[in-house]
């Protein structure tokens, strides 16, 4: 899920082809060593997300995603994998307050 939308340009960066072959890679070990047979292929797909305005709201936006999928994994992606509706910038900023509210009472 790519918040900062990098693919504009129709390009796979380097970064994404990299981070995309190590998680295969671990899923394939995994696989083999948890159920003894081949990993099944799967069809790789870049859904339609939140776009953040801004460089520094990466990790709020990665919190937000993974809060869909813990919710309803399945329920939650649409076919269309058209999920820009899924939160708005004021829900990123009411994390990201409530996450300095919770660090600031430690």
């Amino acid at each position: 899920m790519d918040s900062m939308n990098s693919s504009r340009s129709g390009k796979v960066t380097k970064f994404r082809a990299t981070a995309v072959d190590y998680v295969q890679r671990f899923l394939k070990e995994e696989w083999k060593e948890r159920f003894n047979k081949t990993f099944p292929a799967a069809r790789l797909v870049y859904p339609l997300v939140p776009q953040q305005p801004n460089c520094y709201d990466c990790g709020v936006y990665v919190l937000k995603f993974a809060e869909y999928f813990i919710k309803s994994p399945f329920q939650s992606v649409p076919h269309s994998m058209d999920l820009k509706q899924w939160f708005t910038q004021q829900d990123v900023n009411n994390l990201r307050d409530q996450m300095l509210s919770t660090l600031s009472s430690l």
